[in-house]
C-alpha cells in the first residue's frame, strides 16, 4: 500500500514536470495560424485575397484585355488596302470589349468576394498593355499615323515609372489605395481611344472632312499625356508620404 500510495502521488508530480506537455510561444502562434486558415479554407464567405481562386470571372475578364492587345495588332497592320474600312471597325469592337472588361472585373471581384492577388496584380498591367498598344498603333500606318510616334512613347514612359514605384513599394510591404487621378486617366484614356476610332471611322464611312483630323487628335492626345502624367505625380506623392512615415516610424 505504501508503494502504491507512492506511485498514486508521485505520478502527478512527475507528469506535471514534464516540459514535452507545454506549448512554446511560437507553437501556439502557429496552432492559431492553422486555425485561422482552416477557418477560411472551409467557411463559405469571402475572406480575402488568398481565399479567392485562379480561374475566375474577374481574372478571366483582366486576360481577356490582355489578349485584346495582339488581336488589336493584327486587325489594325493585317486588315489594310481594300479591308480598310473593315479594320477599324474590328479596332473599335475589341477596343469597346476591352473597355468594358475594365469596368466588369474590378465590379465582380468585390461583389462576389473574389479580390484576388494576381487580379489586383495583373489589371493596372493589362491596361497599360491594351490601351499603349492601341496608342501605339494609332501613330502607325496604315490606319495612321492620327499624331506623332513620341505621343504614346510618352505614355510608355508614365507606365514604367509607375509600375517601378509600385512594384518597389510592394517589395516593401506597402500597397498604397488607388487615387482618383489614377480613374480619371482611365476614362480620358478610353474615351480618346474609342473618339478616334470613331472619327477614323467617320472619315471613310460618312466622308468626313478629314483636314482637321491629325490636329484634333493631336490636342486629343495631348489631354491624355496631361491627364496620365498629373497621376504619376499623385501616384509618387502618394508612395513617398508612406515611405516617409515607415521611416519616420522605424528610426
Amino acid at each position: 500500500m505504501g508503494q502504491d500510495k507512492d506511485t498514486l502521488q508521485g505520478r502527478p508530480k512527475k507528469d506535471a514536470e514534464k516540459p514535452a506537455h507545454r506549448q512554446s510561444p511560437g507553437d501556439r502562434g502557429d496552432g492559431a495560424r492553422r486555425a485561422v486558415t482552416e477557418a477560411v479554407a472551409t467557411s463559405g464567405a469571402p475572406a480575402g485575397m488568398q481565399a479567392a481562386p485562379f480561374l475566375t470571372l474577374p481574372n478571366a475578364l483582366t486576360l481577356f484585355r490582355v489578349a485584346s492587345a495582339p488581336m488589336f495588332l493584327a486587325a489594325w497592320f493585317g486588315l489594310a488596302g481594300e479591308w480598310r474600312d473593315l479594320g477599324l471597325w474590328v479596332c473599335l469592337v475589341i477596343a469597346c470589349l476591352s473597355e468594358a472588361s475594365d469596368l466588369l472585373d474590378g465590379w465582380l471581384a468585390r461583389r462576389a468576394g473574389l479580390v484576388s492577388t494576381f487580379g489586383k496584380l495583373m489589371d493596372p498591367y493589362a491596361d497599360s498593355i491594351f490601351r499603349l498598344t492601341a496608342f501605339l498603333s494609332f501613330a502607325s500606318p496604315p490606319h495612321g499615323p492620327f499624331f506623332p510616334v513620341w505621343m504614346p512613347i510618352l505614355l510608355v514612359l508614365r507606365d514604367i515609372g509607375a509600375s517601378v514605384v509600385r512594384t518597389f513599394a510592394m517589395e516593401q510591404g506597402f500597397v498604397v489605395a488607388a487615387k482618383a487621378s489614377g480613374k480619371i486617366k482611365a476614362i480620358a484614356q478610353g474615351f480618346v481611344m474609342i473618339s478616334l476610332l470613331v472619327l477614323a471611322l467617320a472619315r471613310t464611312e460618312l466622308g468626313v472632312r478629314a483636314r482637321d483630323f491629325p490636329r484634333d487628335a493631336a490636342i486629343m492626345m495631348g489631354i491624355v499625356i496631361v491627364v496620365a502624367y498629373w497621376a504619376l505625380i499623385e501616384h509618387l506623392w502618394a508612395h513617398l508620404a508612406v515611405f516617409r512615415r515607415s521611416a519616420s516610424r522605424s528610426g
